[in-house]
């Protein structure tokens, strides 16, 4: 446990939370004044000794280093494709391509060496069948630039594409040329390895059995039923289809087990060498076989790193499951990727983890060392306790984790499975037990067409969770939908989360009142009065309720799913506004009366300014001196999404634009 001089974990906590700051932009330093800060500070500390100093050079280095990222990135060549999609003839090599249940998607490198720059591409199968990792192409693809968030505060994808190299995206219209003779990159090699082995059991299996196992396996979602995803989700067993620590214990710790248990046939070889030094050893490579074929996303990287310093510990004869292992794991993720911080799946991941290690190495081992206090027990009373730590380990596992990453599911997607405890008891010991022990024999016989019996073992597994989860979001209520939080939320419950899991001493006490603080104000963020996106293609506002309406476009397009999200609805409870001023027949003009009632004239006559607070004119250039707000063909621009803010001082319009 982190006790008052382990200054390494509070130091790594720091640079979190300056390479967090640094990303939320709530300031902006000179790059070259935040790496002299933090070289000063380096100074200091080495003069003086002093805690403080150190702690506060953590914070200044994860400041500066994550500016450096930025930096480092921003200096790649970024064409700055228009908003509308434009056609391009684009020549390059595919990095990755899969299907979808509705076609296909690749990311394509255009240009050389350090010149070149990545698109996403949507299209069609049998495009996808062509394309291959590796093939060099001459494409022609309709192509615009990345889109801005939907929501103020949300979720930017330009960020995230930033960081991958992505500076644009669109469809392909045609293949102009193909060339999949080329020399492999190790790279594309392995992208073809993945790939192979996610379409082996998505052939292999019945739908959703094969898709779900290439997931677990291969990282590989993309082809799972949106009905299923939604399922997984509403039941509060996402985390199962994101590989993370969980996966990567369970796939490693299957093959350390096996071998330790194939060793025991062999009472001469147990006792000639340490097996289980050379079992972890042989362990950790599995480990990183798993990475390989996984993806390499960042919260599998976490958890690599994690694994590994749990099986060089055993190999060294040091304890596994510390706060330091933690801490070395988060800072190696941040060094090699310092965006991750700011990633749902990296924070669920680490706040898990330190929940889990903060209860396994203090209450359990308490609870164990009180159990095994007494007499000596039968083989039948030995069972009947193992059986007992195992169910209330799990029961545990399931409502700390839980607890601990609820708060954060909440925060970034906005509802939670509140069933989701029962759930987990319910499936996690098939998914752990079946599941995933399965999965590995299935991929190691594979090269031997061996693989058929554990598939099917893992299949119907799959099978049983899932009519697990239909059964549980079966019940009222199952799913907690709170709607968007203030920024401040997150940053504040999980110092608490922290502080109650690391404090040894009277501070911990100082958790509560932050995370109850935070709990409080979940879901509790001011929402627009008016959303509308790019030229007016989707319109939405709040009515008197606070509930969202649609007055323009799908009522079950993605954007309008996004802002029903942020209320706290979902697309499906979405009605629509009826126009007041009977619209008949010819007319184009929809009058609407929204929240505080305000109102709002949709395609107006020129003449309408006095009839409406807000005038939204998408297609005409709206010159007339007008007292109403007016959103005309100027304001609105496509990509961009248009908010109006209801305040004091009168209506406010803000367009969200990303910082990237």
């Amino acid at each position: 446990m982190p006790l008052r001089h382990d200054y390494f974990v509070y130091a790594v906590l720091c640079m979190l939370a300056g390479a967090s700051v640094y990303f939320t932009h709530i300031i902006e330093v000179d790059l070259w004044l935040a790496f002299g800060s933090a070289a000063l500070l380096a100074v200091v500390w080495l003069v003086r000794r002093h805690y403080i100093a150190w702690l506060i050079f953590a914070f200044v280095f994860g400041f500066a280093y994550a500016q450096g990222h930025y930096a480092w990135t921003a200096q790649k060549p970024r064409p700055d494709f228009p908003a509308y999609a434009k056609e391009y003839t684009i020549k390059g090599v595919v990095e990755w391509a899969h299907t979808r249940p509705n076609g296909g998607s690749l990311d394509f490198i255009v240009g050389r060496d350090k010149e070149n720059y990545k698109l996403r591409l949507y299209t069609t199968h049998d495009a996808v069948a062509v394309l291959q990792p590796g093939c060099g192409a001459t494409l022609t693809a309709d192509i615009e630039s990345m889109p801005h968030p939907l929501l103020p505060d949300g979720y930017d994808v330009r960020f995230v594409s930033f960081y991958e190299g992505i500076v644009g995206r669109g469809f392909l219209r045609e293949i102009k040329n193909v060339d999949c003779q080329r020399p492999l990159h190790w790279t594309h090699r392995l992208s073809r390895l993945r790939l192979a082995i996610a379409n082996r059991f998505i052939e292999s299996l019945p739908s959703p059995q094969g898709s779900v196992a290439a997931a677990l396996v291969t990282g590989v979602r993309a082809r799972i039923p949106s009905d299923i995803r939604d399922l997984f989700r509403d039941s509060g067993l996402a985390h199962m289809l994101a590989i993370s620590g969980l996966h990567m214990a369970l796939f490693a710790g299957t093959f350390f087990g096996l071998l330790r248990l194939l060793a025991a046939f062999f009472p001469r070889l147990a006792e000639a060498y340490n097996i289980r030094k050379y079992s972890a050893a042989a362990a950790l490579l599995a480990a990183l076989s798993y990475l390989a074929i996984s993806g390499m996303s960042y919260a599998t990287q976490r958890a690599f790193i994690m694994i590994a310093l749990i099986f060089v510990a055993i190999f060294l004869g040091r304890r596994a499951l510390t706060f330091r292992n933690i801490a070395w794991a988060a800072f190696f993720v941040v060094l090699l990727h310092p965006p991750a911080v700011m990633q749902a799946g990296f924070q669920m991941s680490f706040i898990a983890v330190v929940a889990l290690v903060s209860f396994y190495d203090g209450v359990w081992q308490n609870l164990i060392r009180n159990e095994d206090e007494g007499r000596m027990l039968s083989s039948g009373e030995y069972g009947v306790r193992l059986l007992w730590r195992y169910v209330l380990g799990l029961s545990m596992t399931s409502l700390i984790a839980g607890a601990a990453t609820g708060f954060i599911a909440l925060y970034h997607f906005k509802q939670i499975g509140a069933f989701g405890l029962l759930t987990n008891l319910a499936a996690m010991p098939i998914f752990g037990l079946v599941s995933m022990p399965m999965a590995f024999p299935a991929v190691v016989l594979m090269p031997l067409r061996l693989e058929v019996y554990p598939m099917l073992i893992m299949g119907a597994s799959i099978d049983a969770i899932i009519d697990v989860a239909r059964y549980i979001t079966s019940f009222q209520g199952a799913v907690l939908r709170v709607g968007g939080s203030p920024v401040w939320v997150l940053p504040l419950g999980m110092a608490g989360i922290l502080l109650l899991c690391m404090m040894r001493n009277k501070l911990w006490w100082l958790s509560a009142p932050m995370i109850i603080l935070a709990l409080a104000f979940i879901g509790r963020a001011e929402q627009p009065l008016l959303y509308i996106y790019g030229n007016g293609q989707v319109i939405a506002a709040q009515d008197e309720g606070g509930n969202l309406r649609h007055i323009k476009g799908r009522p079950r397009s993605f954007e309008m799913s996004i802002w029903a999200r942020a209320h706290g609805q979902t697309a499906d409870d979405i009605k629509s506004y009826d126009c007041t001023n009977n619209k008949g027949k010819g007319r184009k003009d929809c009058l609407v009366i929204v929240k505080n009632g305000v109102r709002i004239l949709y395609r107006p006559n020129m003449q309408s300014c006095a009839v409406a607070d807000i005038i939204i004119a998408p297609y005409e250039y709206y010159d007339e001196t007008c007292a109403a707000l007016v959103i005309d063909k100027r304001t609105m621009t496509r990509n961009r999404t248009l908010v109006v803010w209801d305040r004091e001082g009168g209506l406010v319009v803000e367009e969200l634009v990303s910082a990237y």
